[in-house]
């Protein structure tokens, strides 16, 4: 797994954390890339997405909107495009809680909610690498159906539910807890 890592979390805490969030539905972890933001402070729950792209920019993945690449790029000089990644089904890039906000939830909440979304989104990667990934037809007007209903998001919640129980988990799940809180 290529991981980028755009909070203050160790990728220690992290890597191991999404590693196992992939196994655990079935996807292989290997060649994904997987990109980790932080959430808006008003915006207190994670939340991904998953991409089907066979290759990835790595400028896509870095953050291009900060002062001196603004300076930088702001003659209307286009920004380089980087290192193409090759990748195995696709991307994803998942949302970390900032510290220190838990609204309702505790720490530990928090991260156990984290840990789903992870497996949700790898669950989007298993479809995308076995070549399963059905797309929900749309209304007779042409609208897509409510989210909950799609197939795919019900195919990747039944991995969630499915899932295997590695028995390292709830020691990273506590780490992270730990470095969330503290």
């Amino acid at each position: 797994m290529k991981l980028y890592n755009k909070t203050k979390c160790p990728d220690g805490i992290l890597k191991p954390l999404l590693i196992a969030a992939g196994k655990s539905v079935g996807a292989r972890t290997t060649r994904v890339v997987v990109k980790v933001t932080q959430t808006h402070l008003q915006r207190r729950m994670s939340s991904g997405v998953a991409c089907q792209q066979p290759f990835v920019y790595s400028w896509h993945l870095r953050n291009l909107k900060g002062r001196r690449n603004q300076k930088r790029f702001g003659t209307g000089e286009e920004p380089p495009l980087g290192k193409l990644i090759e990748t195995d089904g696709g991307w994803i890039e998942i949302r970390l809680p900032a510290k220190g906000t838990f609204g309702n939830l505790g720490p530990l909440e928090q991260v156990e909610y984290f840990y789903e979304v992870a497996q949700h989104e790898w669950g989007h990667i298993r479809d995308y690498q076995q070549r399963t990934f059905r797309v929900s037809p749309r209304t007779p007007s042409g609208r897509r159906i409510r989210h909950d209903d799609r197939i795919e998001e019900q195919r990747a919640d039944a991995y969630v539910d499915e899932a295997k129980k590695l028995h390292r988990i709830d020691d990273l799940i506590l780490d992270l807890a730990v470095w969330l809180e503290g």
